[in-house]
């Protein structure tokens, strides 16, 4: 059974609060720490396999399946640096929690937002068959 949220993070992003961010900082500066390497192989490839489905999902438009993906109270951060840094300070590829990816979804659906074949994204002028699976891919546009 699935335990809902006290406030709907669809609504508001109540969870992202200076002791969020701070609490972000700590666990992912210096991320990419020798030490912090997984070294068990099966477990290295359990996540090449989340990353690939995530990867799949999105190329495929299969956007609740996506979302599914993430908890309610979730972060979707992409920083522009190796380093991480401070997202309060420093521009982001993406910094979205739950209620901007459903927001994404959304624009996605409506045609608001959707890359052409050659990967430059277009606006409402651009009509797409939302059941065209073979659309071009999202995640190699979008979200790199």
């Amino acid at each position: 059974m699935a335990v809902q949220p006290a406030h709907d993070p669809s609504l508001t992003s109540y969870y992202v609060t200076d002791a969020y961010y701070r609490a972000l900082i700590d666990h992912f500066s210096n991320w990419q720490r020798d030490e912090l390497a997984i070294s068990d192989v099966v477990e290295r490839e359990r996540f090449r396999m989340l990353v690939e489905k995530e990867a799949r999902l999105l190329d495929q438009l299969r956007f609740d399946e996506w979302l599914a993906l993430y908890t309610p109270e979730c972060l979707y951060w992409v920083p522009t640096s190796p380093q991480a840094g401070d997202p309060r300070r420093e521009v982001s590829i993406s910094f979205d929690d739950r209620r901007r990816m459903e927001d994404r979804v959304y624009r996605l659906r409506a045609h608001l937002i959707l890359p052409e074949p050659d990967g430059k994204l277009s606006g409402p002028s651009r009509q797409q068959d939302s059941t065209d699976k073979t659309a071009w891919p999202i995640a190699e546009t979008l979200f790199e």
